[in-house]
C-alpha cells in the first residue's frame, strides 16, 4: 500500500511539473514573437481632423497586433503601399484598409476605420521594422 501512495505521488508529481513547463514556455512565447516586432504608433481622428486617441502597438511579421503582451488584432498586406487591419479589442475596435501616406520621417499610413459607432480616419506610423 505505501508503493502505491509513494508511485502515485511521483507519478502525480512528475504530471504537474510537465503540464508548469508547459505553461511556462506558453507564456514566454509572445514575449519572443514581439522581439522582433515593428513598433506602431497610431491616432484617431474624427469627421472634423481632430484627434481624438492615440495610443502605442506592435505588429509582428506573421501578421499580429499586441497591446503590451495581449493580442488585440493581425494585419495582413494587401498591396503595394497599403495594408488590411482588424482589432479585435481596444478602443480602436474595427477594420481599416490603410494607403502609404506620401514620404514622412517614418512610413506612415492612413485609412478609414470601420467601428460600431462610425468611421473615424486612422492614422499609423511604423518606427522600427
Amino acid at each position: 500500500m505505501c508503493r502505491v501512495s509513494l508511485f502515485a505521488a511521483l507519478a502525480l508529481s512528475l504530471a504537474n511539473t510537465s503540464t508548469t513547463d508547459a505553461l511556462q514556455k506558453k507564456k514566454a512565447a509572445p514575449m519572443d514573437i514581439l522581439a522582433e516586432a515593428a513598433d506602431r504608433n497610431w491616432q484617431l481622428f474624427d469627421k472634423k481632423g481632430e484627434a481624438i486617441d492615440k495610443g502605442k502597438i506592435r505588429g509582428t511579421k506573421e501578421g499580429k497586433l499586441f497591446k503590451d503582451l495581449k493580442e488585440i488584432g493581425s494585419w495582413k498586406k494587401t498591396g503595394k503601399d497599403q495594408f488590411q487591419v482588424e482589432f479585435t479589442e481596444t478602443v480602436i475596435k474595427g477594420k481599416a484598409e490603410l494607403k502609404l501616406m506620401p514620404a514622412t520621417r517614418f512610413p506612415s499610413y492612413q485609412g478609414e476605420l470601420m467601428r460600431e459607432d462610425g468611421k473615424f480616419t486612422l492614422r499609423m506610423k511604423l518606427y522600427k521594422d
